[in-house]
């Protein structure tokens, strides 16, 4: 005949694998979602898919942090914090690529939306990292785990907003520049002036 476990351990133990395969699934949908957002607010093609791959970059991250640095196995505690990484990591990246967008319609470039909302993003990061530091002493082990996840989260979200991003928008500026620029008259003042960003 056939058997069925049934003890708490098996059925901990299946529970666990549901969560862990549904995580993955969610987090596909939260990321959608992400660029769906940050796409209805940008209405840029390039600069949505900039801040999703930051996004999507910032979980990787943190999710090689928490499995590799910290040596924690996958388990229910890893997969729900992936699906929350989406949402903590879409904030940074959709400030820094809207005050871009903003200041690009008004003539300047990525160093003027660094200037704008930089300092704003780095003390919201520091203002949630100080909060979830509270949590590293708490002694019960999900509560401890769920802070150095959230820091490590924030600490990545931020590394590739105030960073990657600027850089990635820089270099594209500077190569399209590069490969759109014409020939100007040696008398022409524009010419010594270099591109606008």
């Amino acid at each position: 005949g056939s058997f069925f476990p049934c003890g708490s351990t098996f059925v901990r133990a299946e529970a666990e694998l549901q969560v862990i395969g549904s995580a993955l699934s969610s987090w596909i949908v939260s990321v959608a979602c992400a660029l769906l957002a940050v796409a209805l607010f940008t209405r840029n093609c390039f600069l949505s898919m900039l801040a999703t791959f930051a996004i999507f970059a910032t979980a990787a991250c943190s999710l090689f942090a928490i499995t590799s640095i910290f040596h924690w196995h996958f388990g229910l505690m890893e997969a729900i914090s992936l699906i929350i990484f989406c949402g903590f990591s879409v904030d940074y990246p959709l400030h820094v690529v809207q005050a871009y967008v903003q200041e690009r319609s008004s003539g300047a470039g990525v160093v003027a939306a660094l200037k704008d909302v930089g300092g704003a993003v780095l003390a919201g990061c520091l203002t949630t990292c100080g909060a979830a530091g509270f949590l590293l002493l708490c002694e019960i082990r999900l509560f401890t785990r769920f802070g150095q996840v959230l820091i490590v989260n924030m600490l990545f979200s931020v590394l590739f907003a105030l960073i990657w991003i600027p850089a990635v928008i820089e270099a594209k500026s500077t190569l399209w520049d590069r490969g759109t620029k014409r020939k100007l008259p040696a008398g022409d003042p524009d010419a010594a002036a270099g591109p606008v960003m």
